[in-house]
């Protein structure tokens, strides 16, 4: 279980390293197409996702990140979490 969270908060870290060096330009394209590809496999998907607790931690702490940059918390948060619903993840 702590091999998990170490993998995915080090994979977290190299994709935040790797979006420095990006245009933001570029950066909006890579998300919107994210988004839509995430769109789509929800929409395929049969079954909700079942999330690991590394997984769900590292959720509530970019959601605690995003809390502290945005005035209009919620709107950003149903913007950004596609496969968990915000009350969910803040409960």
């Amino acid at each position: 279980m702590i091999y998990y969270l170490l993998f995915c908060f080090v994979t977290l870290l190299l994709d935040v390293f790797t979006s420095i060096r990006v245009a933001p330009d570029e950066k909006d394209l890579q998300i919107a197409l994210l988004r839509q590809q995430l769109r789509i496999l929800e929409r395929k998907s049969k079954t909700k996702p079942r999330l690991s607790r590394p997984e769900k931690l590292i959720l509530i702490s970019l959601a605690a990140r995003l809390r502290t940059q945005t005035l209009r918390f919620h709107e950003a948060l149903d913007e950004a979490l596609l496969l968990v619903q915000p009350d969910t993840l803040l409960k």
